[in-house]
């Protein structure tokens, strides 16, 4: 049905266009790094990060409702993640001949042996640095420290749990799909993300069944006729609105227009039209102005909307993101998410609370910052190499040598 969505989404689009997204490489580089200060922020300065109230003369209150808040703003970046997910997933599995049940395992692989390497290695610095956040809650008295890890490592059925079925099948309470089975699921209980390993791991379960969803959508676009799938889509939409798989489907439509929103004419409106975008998508992130009539999480969806926009409807944008240094950001993108977390609260506070009688809490706490950014970074760079890679490879293994992929690995994959 490749050809008739073409027909279907307005402007043509050039051949390279339609096969190669690898802008997304520089907005997911980007939105890691968002992801990174955000949890780096909300650890050693609360108040800029809004996770703790403070005197509104303060300089943490300004900066706190500042555009400066918007490069903190990680759950921006992260439905930004699910908007992308759906528009690329949607362009691989139109472009396959792989069966679902094939399409769900080389995704299930995809995602799952990096997910357990990350846990493997939470494991470790956490069992290495025991009680790094208690020690940590002493100077910062942050109501975000006191929810997390409030566990100790030791071997067991919860720790067991985390690994195998709560990072990515099962969810977490109050961040899982099955939130009507909170008590309990299939006789297993959720767990808050208190007891989470690796805390942000809570978004490879809606990325993961997110991807089954857009996998379902792709299915019935090309499988039923127009009449038919139009209404079940908006009952779709209805349906999963509260559990942020409709950004999936929303990545979905993107994909289909294309033609419309990747077109190279009008260059002029086109950057209007992206400016108005961004714009309007750092101000939501910013100042809260729909949160009274909307909520905080459908403010930060659409301001995440926008700015994925934003880059889609601009060619200079789409080039920017595209340059080398996003082309390698976007590949360590996801290593960095997973292992970040673990070893800021390992590792980051290690190095701070020595440093802090000596130098006081700011200058310590921007070492710390520092450090933990560098080892981030040369944690991801083997990690991406020697297990992200490898998973990759081993997903489309799972194909099976008589599959025909048309598109192996387009360029802008995001996980």
């Amino acid at each position: 049905m490749a050809s008739s969505t073409a027909a279907s989404s307005g402007t043509p689009v050039s051949a390279t266009t339609r096969e190669r997204f690898t802008f997304f490489d520089g907005i997911r580089g980007l939105g890691a790094i968002q992801v990174v200060l955000a949890h780096m922020f909300s650890l050693f300065f609360p108040v800029v990060a809004r996770v703790q109230p403070a005197a509104e003369d303060s300089l943490g209150h300004f900066l706190a409702h500042s555009p400066f808040f918007f490069v903190l703003d990680g759950g921006v970046a992260v439905f930004a993640f699910f908007l992308m997910s759906g528009f690329v997933l949607s362009h691989t599995f139109l472009k396959t001949d792989l069966s679902a049940g094939r399409q769900v395992a080389k995704r299930f692989v995809r995602l799952y042996l990096p997910v357990l390497a990350a846990l493997a290695l939470a494991i470790v610095l956490l069992t290495i640095w025991p009680g790094m956040r208690a020690r940590m809650e002493v100077l910062n008295a942050s109501q975000w420290i006191r929810q997390l890890y409030v566990f100790s490592v030791e071997p067991g059925w919860p720790l067991l749990q985390d690994v195998l079925l709560n990072s990515m099948l099962l969810g977490y309470s109050g961040a899982s799909i099955f939130g009507q089975l909170q008590s309990s699921f299939l006789g297993i209980k959720l767990v808050g993300l208190s007891q989470a390993l690796d805390p942000p791991l809570w978004t490879l379960h809606i990325e993961f069944w997110g991807s089954l969803l857009t996998l379902a959508v792709v299915k019935a676009y090309t499988h039923l006729p127009r009449i038919a799938f139009w209404p079940l889509l908006v009952i779709v939409c209805v349906l999963v609105a509260d559990a942020l798989l409709s950004l999936f489907i929303i990545g979905f439509l993107a994909y289909i227009w294309r033609g419309l929103l990747l077109g190279e004419r009008g260059t002029r409106p086109r950057s209007y039209l992206s400016g108005l975008f961004l714009v309007s998508g750092i101000v939501l992130s910013v100042y809260n102005i729909l949160q009274p009539s909307l909520g905080l999480q459908i403010e930060k969806q659409i301001a995440a909307l926008l700015i994925v926009m934003a880059v889609l409807v601009s060619p200079r944008l789409r080039r920017l993101f595209s340059l080398r240094w996003a082309a390698w950001l976007g590949r360590l993108s996801f290593s960095i998410y997973l292992t970040h977390f673990p070893i800021l609260f390992t590792i980051g506070i290690a190095l701070f609370l020595p440093l802090e009688p000596w130098l006081g809490y700011m200058p310590a706490a921007l070492i710390a910052c520092g450090a933990s950014i560098g080892v981030s970074l040369l944690v991801a760079i083997p990690f991406e190499r020697y297990i992200d890679r490898p998973s990759i490879r081993l997903s489309h293994r799972v194909g099976g040598p008589h599959a025909h992929d048309r598109n192996p690995r387009p360029a802008g994959d995001l996980t």
